[in-house]
C-alpha cells in the first residue's frame, strides 16, 4: 500500500518480490493491480519473457547423472539434449512414495519448497532410487504416534492426558498455544465466547481489562490465526464438526472471523489507559527537562566545577595530568576515592565540600536544597520513557492509518476509532514533540558536561549530580555530630575544673585552720561523722522504701483472700 518496493509479499507500490499484491510488477502470482504483473490476476499486461539462452553443450557420457534441474522461476528452462524421436522435458524426481494414512494426522508446520527451487541443494536428487522401504520407516507406528483422535479413549497417554481425554474433544493446536488459551478462557468461566466477542466489539472496559486486551492481541497474531490455525480450518473444511473441537480451538477459530480484529484490539487497548499513560510520561519528561535546565544554567554549580578543577590541577602539578581544562562526571567518584595522608581519612571530595560549607554559601544552598529535583529525576528511566512515548505515538499513528481504510459497512467501528483519534490527536502530537525535544536536549546536556550521550545514560548522569548533594548532607551531619561531641567534652572539662577548684579551696582552708592552731585531726572526726550519718540516712531510706513496698503488696493480697473466703459460702449456698 506504500510507495516503495516491497521485499516479501508485494504490499508496496513498487515491484514486489513475492506474491504480487502491490501496485507494481509482481514476480509471483499477480493479484495486485496498478502495474504489470506476471500472474493471472495482475492489473497490467504480462511481462514479456526473456529470450531463450543458447543451447548448452551436451554432457559427456561419464558426466551424465540424469537430466539437469530446471532454472529458477521467471526464466525459461534451457532445452535438454534432443533424444531420439524428439525433445523431452526435464522432470524433477517426485517425492518418495509412502502409503496413504488410515486416519487424520497432526501436521508439521514447515515451509514448503517448490520443485523448481531445489537446484544445487541436498534435495536435488534425494528421491532418485530411494524408496520408503529402503528408509525403514514404520508407518503404522508413525501413524499411531501422531494420529488425531478423540482424547476420551482409555489406556492412552499419561494420567494428565487421560484426564483431558474425558472431554472427548479434538485438539489441533500446539500444546503451548492450547494451554495459554485455556488459562485466558479460565478467567471467563461464567461467560460464553459470544460474551467475549461482544466485549471486544463494544469496547466493554468492565468486561475486558488492559491485560486481557494484551493477551487477545497476542492470540490475534498472524502466526496463530494463520499458520497454527490452518489444521483447524482444514478439519472443518474436510467436514469435521466444530462441536468436536476443544475449547481453545473453537475460540481461536471464532476470533479469526472477526473483521479488522487487530485494529479493534489496538484501538480498544489504547482507549483504556492512553490518557493516564501519556500524562505520566509527559510529566516525567518535563521534570527531566527542568532538571537539565537547572544544572546547565546554575552559576553555583559552574563555580564548584571551577573549584574542583583548580584543586585537581594543583594536586597534579608537575605531571602530565596538570594544566587540565575540564573533566568528565566520573571525576566526582575519583574525588571520593582520593584520601588524605594525614591520618584523618579525609577525601578530596569532603575537603572541597568543607570549603563550600565554610566559604561559599551559594554553592552550599545548591547542594543542600536546590538539587531535590535532580535527586528525584535520577530515579526515572529516561530511555524507557522515550521508548514508551514512541510506542504510544506509533500505535496511535497505525490506528489513524487503518481508520482511513475502513469500508463503509464498518460505520460503528469507524465511529469508535474516530472518537478515540479525535480525542488523542492533540495530546499525541504534544507528546511526540516533547519526546523529540527531550532527546535533543539530553544530547546537548551531555555535551555541555563533557559526556558522550551514546556511551552514557540519563540515570548515571543525574545520579552523579545527586551524589554531590548526598555527600554534602553526609558531611554536614558528620560535622554536627562532631560539634555535639565537642560540646559534651567541653562540659565535662568544665565540671572537672570546678571539682579541682573546690578541692583546692578546701585544701587551702585546711592549711589556714592548721596555721591558726586547729589541727586537721580535729576536723577529721566531724567529717567522718557527717559521712557516716549520710550513709545511715541512705540505708534507712532504702529500708523504708522496701518496707513500704511489702506493705502495699500485702494490702493487695489480703482483700483478694477475703473476697475468696466470702465467695465460697455464696457458691455453696447456690
Amino acid at each position: 500500500m506504500g510507495g516503495g518496493p516491497g521485499f516479501g509479499p508485494g504490499l508496496g507500490g513498487g515491484p514486489g518480490f513475492g506474491p504480487g499484491l502491490g501496485g507494481g510488477p509482481g514476480l509471483g502470482p499477480g493479484s495486485g493491480g496498478g502495474g504489470p504483473g506476471d500472474g493471472s490476476a495482475g492489473g497490467g499486461p504480462a511481462v514479456p519473457k526473456p529470450p531463450e539462452p543458447p543451447k548448452p553443450e551436451e554432457p559427456k557420457p561419464e558426466d551424465d547423472a540424469g537430466p539437469p534441474p530446471p532454472p529458477p522461476p521467471g526464466v525459461p528452462p534451457p532445452p535438454p539434449p534432443p533424444p531420439p524421436g524428439g525433445k523431452k522435458k526435464t522432470v524433477v524426481p517426485p517425492p518418495i512414495a509412502y502409503p496413504e494414512p488410515k486416519c487424520k494426522l497432526r501436521p508439521l508446520h514447515w515451509t514448503k519448497v517448490a520443485p523448481d527451487n531445489v537446484k544445487n541443494t541436498v534435495f536435488e536428487d534425494i528421491g532418485r532410487g530411494v524408496t520408503a522401504a529402503s528408509l525403514k520407516i514404520e508407518f503404522d507406528e508413525l501413524e499411531n504416534l501422531f494420529k488425531v483422535v478423540p482424547l476420551g479413549k482409555k489406556g492412552e497417554g499419561s494420567d494428565s492426558k487421560a484426564k483431558a481425554q474425558t472431554k472427548g474433544k479434538i485438539q489441533l493446536l500446539t500444546q503451548k498455544t492450547s494451554q495459554n488459551l485455556s488459562i485466558f478462557l479460565s478467567k471467563f468461566k461464567k461467560s460464553t465466547h459470544a460474551d467475549i466477542l461482544k466485549a471486544i466489539a463494544m469496547w466493554d472496559q468492565n468486561f475486558l481489562d488492559a491485560d486481557s486486551i494484551r493477551q487477545l492481541t497476542i492470540f490475534s497474531s498472524p502466526t496463530l490465526l494463520g499458520e497454527e490455525l490452518t489444521p483447524v480450518k482444514e478439519y472443518i473444511a474436510a467436514g469435521g464438526s466444530e462441536a468436536e473441537l476443544d475449547d481453545p480451538e473453537i475460540f481461536l477459530l471464532i476470533l479469526s472471523k472477526i473483521a479488522f480484529l487487530p485494529l479493534r484490539l489496538k484501538a480498544f487497548g489504547m482507549s483504556l489507559n492512553w490518557m493516564s499513560k501519556a500524562s505520566e510520561i509527559y510529566l516525567q519528561l518535563q521534570q527531566i527537562l527542568q532538571a537539565m535546565e537547572l544544572l546547565v544554567t546554575h552559576r553555583s554549580l559552574k563555580k564548584f566545577y571551577a573549584l574542583a578543577l583548580t584543586m585537581g590541577n594543583f594536586l597534579n602539578h608537575g605531571t602530565n595530568k596538570a594544566s587540565n581544562y575540564g573533566f568528565p562526571l566520573d571525576t566526582f567518584t575519583k574525588m571520593r576515592d582520593l584520601r588524605s595522608t594525614d591520618g584523618r581519612k579525609m577525601t578530596l571530595m569532603n575537603h572541597s565540600l568543607s570549603i563550600v560549607m565554610d566559604q561559599h554559601s551559594d554553592i552550599a544552598s545548591l547542594f543542600e536544597s536546590e538539587l531535590e529535583l535532580v535527586i528525584s529525576v535520577s530515579q526515572l528511566p529516561f530511555e524507557h520513557l522515550l521508548g514508551e512515548a514512541n510506542q504510544l505515538v506509533g500505535t496511535f499513528g497505525q490506528i489513524k492509518t487503518e481508520l482511513a481504510t475502513l469500508p463503509a459497512n464498518q460505520a460503528f467501528l469507524a465511529q469508535q476509532v474516530g472518537t478515540l483519534v479525535r480525542s488523542a490527536d492533540a495530546p499525541m502530537t504534544k507528546l511526540k514533540a516533547l519526546a523529540t525535544e527531550a532527546r535533543s536536549a539530553f544530547e546537548k546536556f551531555c555535551q555541555f558536561f563533557h559526556e558522550d550521550p551514546k556511551k552514557t545514560n540519563a540515570e548515571t548522569v543525574f545520579r552523579s549530580f545527586a551524589s554531590l548533594s548526598t555527600s554534602y548532607t553526609d558531611l554536614k551531619a558528620q560535622r554536627e555530630r562532631a560539634a555535639a561531641n565537642a560540646a559534651r567534652q567541653e562540659k565535662i572539662r568544665i565540671m572537672k575544673e570546678a571539682a579541682e577548684e573546690e578541692k583546692r579551696k578546701k585544701k587551702e582552708q585546711a592549711e589556714l585552720a592548721k596555721a591558726s592552731g586547729q589541727t586537721v585531726a580535729d576536723e577529721a572526726p566531724a567529717e567522718v561523722e557527717t559521712a557516716v550519718e549520710d550513709f545511715r540516712n541512705r540505708l534507712r531510706k532504702g529500708v523504708v522504701v522496701r518496707a513500704r513496698a511489702k506493705k502495699q503488696q500485702a494490702e493487695q493480697t489480703i482483700p483478694s483472700a477475703a473476697e475468696d473466703s466470702q465467695a465460697q459460702p455464696e457458691d455453696e449456698a447456690n
